[in-house]
């Protein structure tokens, strides 16, 4: 009995030592850091929903030298229909994507070898405002034209508050600093 628990022990030590040295055996350290992440409310005349878009970037160290805004990835969500950014433009105070229909888990299984051409189904345009020197706002339009997502067709203004931590940082560095 003492011989199993001995060999179980080292047996875990093993891969748990293992575990820890594998990621860092490329000598790259890769994290995602994000960009930008907002959240507020997209308007259609009296009508509104609720909308969030995250953006994140990968950011590696080569060799001491630090790369950032690699490997862009983002995400749109209103009315509870998520949708990937293929970004165009992208900017500290300025962000223009496309809107990309996410697969269907489902129907992606059965077809798991073919793959489609993604398609926009519409395009988000956000703009920074900053109308309080501590909070900054995004203001901008959203179309889009799905099939899948019922009940958000159309044209749409956003109003979404910045929730990036590294930029609310900043924002209220600025606004210690003009006090001062």
């Amino acid at each position: 009995m003492p011989r199993f628990f001995i060999l179980g022990l080292v047996f875990c030590l093993f891969v748990g030592v293992v575990a820890a040295v594998e990621p860092n055996l490329t000598g790259k350290e890769n994290e995602r850091e994000p960009l930008l992440i907002a959240e507020g409310f997209a308007f259609k005349g009296k009508e509104f929903k609720v909308a969030r878009i995250a953006v994140t970037a990968e950011r590696s160290e080569e060799n001491g030298k630090e790369e950032k805004n690699k490997n862009v990835k983002g995400m749109f969500d209103i009315g509870g229909y998520a949708f990937k950014l293929k970004l165009v433009l992208n900017g500290d105070d300025v962000l223009e994507a496309d809107l990309i229909e996410m697969p269907d888990p489902i129907s992606s299984m059965e077809k798991d070898l073919e793959k489609k051409l993604e398609i926009p189904v519409g395009h988000v345009s956000l703009k920074a405002q900053q109308p309080d020197p501590k909070n900054r706002v995004f203001t901008g339009d959203l179309r889009v034209n799905s099939e899948k997502a019922e009940g958000i067709n159309g044209t749409f203004e956003l109003y979404l508050n910045d929730h990036t931590p590294k930029k609310m940082k900043k924002a209220e560095k600025d606004t210690e600093l003009k006090q001062q």
